[in-house]
Formats: structure tokens, C-alpha cells, sequence
């Protein structure tokens, strides 16, 4: 797996707006990730830097072509659910577009297990206690 981060914008209190790719191997069709990390702190050096773009890149969205490209290989998340348990995505409060129950995992507790949603608009994962509930009515 290849990796490119680059520093797209330097702001006004020296913190740094990074882009990040991820590839499966050569070429521009194996990019899996593509993100964007804001107000990274460059004084905790390189390791710090990576440090923070690890920790908020469970947060940050995907680029619309990649999730496009995964959805055109795997399915749309509403042709992959796996019930009926319907969620909105933390990053698009008030977009209204829907999350589908995707996938089951434990990131806590060896023996307790979560709902992981994958949101139909910027096509993110997130666990059931991130989620949005949406008053129906």
C-alpha cells in the first residue's frame, strides 16, 4: 500500500491543511482513500504530524470519486445492508441522506458487538453510538 500526504494550506497560526491518499498498488484506479486533515500542529515533528492525521481520519470524509468507485465494485451500501436499522451520517447533520446498516463489529468489548452504518451520501462508516437518530414524525 502506497501513501501520499501533502500540505495543501499553511494558516495563519502555522497549523497545516493536509491531503492524504491511500493506494492498493500503481495507478490512479487502485486510490482507496482520499481526505482531507485540517489544523494539523507541525511542531510535534513528523511522527506527531502523522499521529494526528491517524487519529482524525476516522472522522474526515471520503472523496466523492473513491467512494463512487468502491460503490461501483461492491454495491451501494442500501443493496448491501444487513437489516433495516437505518441511521444518519455525524458529518451531514440536516442532508437528510440515510445510512444503512452495513457490517457488525466490536471495537470495545471482546464479546459485545456494534451496528457499523455507511452513510449514502459521503459514503463513510461510522458505529451505531456516532450516529444521528431522526425523529421521524
Amino acid at each position: 500500500m502506497k501513501f501520499t500526504i501533502e500540505p495543501v494550506h499553511v494558516r495563519v497560526d502555522n497549523k497545516v491543511d493536509f491531503h492524504v491518499e491511500a493506494y492498493e498498488s500503481k495507478g490512479e484506479k487502485s486510490r482507496i482513500a482520499s481526505f482531507y486533515v485540517q489544523a494539523v500542529e507541525l511542531s510535534t515533528g513528523w511522527l506527531g504530524v502523522l499521529q494526528q492525521i491517524v487519529e482524525q481520519a476516522p472522522n474526515c470524509c471520503q472523496d466523492f470519486a473513491v467512494t463512487h468507485a468502491r460503490w461501483e465494485k461492491e454495491g451501494l451500501p442500501y443493496s448491501r445492508r444487513m437489516s433495516e436499522w437505518i441511521s444518519h451520517c455525524p458529518h451531514h447533520i440536516g442532508i437528510g441522506f440515510p445510512a444503512y446498516h452495513v457490517a457488525t463489529l466490536c471495537r470495545t468489548h471482546p464479546h459485545g458487538e456494534e451496528r457499523m452504518f455507511e452513510c449514502t451520501y459521503c459514503g463513510c462508516v461510522f458505529p451505531e453510538s456516532k450516529g444521528i437518530e431522526v425523529d421521524r414524525r
